[in-house]
């Protein structure tokens, strides 16, 4: 049987957003900028993702809580890519609501008649919670202890959820494709990471869990990962956040004149993971994992 395209599907991306603009690295070479009422944002990775697979012939249903950035930025890629508006659309979801994720969930067994993938792309822009000074490099002093409930069950919990209520649509399909985007600092533990990387160990773990699962029992599923290092969606733009990647970055050796600032910040564009989740969805193989990080960060897997 000849392998699906992204051409031939419908593929959810949760967690669809963008993050105003605070500071511009290097030109604006590693962000992607929309204008919005005379205001600069960022995109994420999943708008990004959205955008590249629109701009590919497939079709997208955008997943967020917020209504306005899900217009917007489907106002954005439809600019963008000319793609057909009927390629382009959006859901307003809450991924912890499983009463909201049912009614999605029968919504596309009614009205969807392509095969569904998932790109699920959930972490600190769900906002579903806040972090002190928009910082998520925190000395475990510093940590309020509901924090690390939150940054952990926001993206677990969703994946869980969605997964469980999507089975009964995955499991007929003739192939299902799922990417997760987790973080290299699930792999990879550092300074200031007692709550954010454990965070994102826990959903990388769960992701390998499921892989392993869905392949076992069900066999046409076929769950991957993507594990980016530092990407410009606007987390970085904080003066805390710099100085806090700065001191972490020298545990590694990136001090003196490799110190990260403002002129060598090492960022990835969301684009570069937005093309590591296409490969994975239009390959002849079954990719397990892909870690990136941006060029001239760190590159150390373990600790």
């Amino acid at each position: 049987m000849p392998k699906l395209k992204l051409q031939d599907v419908c593929t959810i991306i949760a967690g669809v957003g963008y993050k105003e603009a605070q500071r511009i690295f290097r030109q604006g070479e590693t962000c992607e900028i929309v204008e919005i009422e005379g205001k600069k944002y960022k995109i994420n990775t999943g708008a990004a993702t959205a955008k590249l697979i629109a701009k590919k012939g497939g079709k997208v249903i955008m997943l967020a809580r917020n209504e306005k950035a899900l217009y917007q930025i489907r106002e954005y890629i439809l600019q963008e890519t000319n793609c057909s508006p009927d390629l382009v659309t959006y859901r307003v979801l809450d991924i912890l609501d499983e009463q909201k994720i049912k009614e999605f969930t029968h919504y596309l067994s009614q009205n969807e008649k392509r095969p569904i993938w998932l790109v699920y792309s959930i972490g600190l822009g769900a906002q579903a919670y806040s972090l002190q000074g928009d910082n998520p490099y925190l000395p475990f002093t510093d940590i309020p202890p509901e924090i690390v409930v939150k940054e952990f069950e926001v993206p677990v919990k969703g994946l869980l959820l969605l997964t469980q209520n999507l089975l009964p649509i995955f499991t007929k399909q003739e192939e299902t494709r799922i990417v997760v985007v987790t973080s290299m600092s699930g792999i990879r533990p550092y300074m200031y990471g007692y709550s954010h990387a454990s965070a994102k160990a826990g959903i990388h773990h769960a992701v390998r869990s499921l892989a392993l699962e869905m392949s076992y029992r069900y066999g046409n599923i076929y769950v991957s990962e993507v594990l980016p290092g530092i990407i410009d969606t606007g987390l970085y733009d904080s003066a805390n956040v710099i100085k806090a990647v700065q001191e972490i970055g020298e545990t590694f050796g990136f001090f003196g004149e490799k110190k990260y600032n403002e002129d060598n910040f090492p960022l990835m564009p969301p684009s570069a993971v937005a093309e590591a989740i296409a490969l994975v969805l239009e390959s002849d193989a079954h990719i397990l994992s892909i870690n990136m990080v941006a060029r001239g960060q760190f590159v150390n897997q373990g600790a």
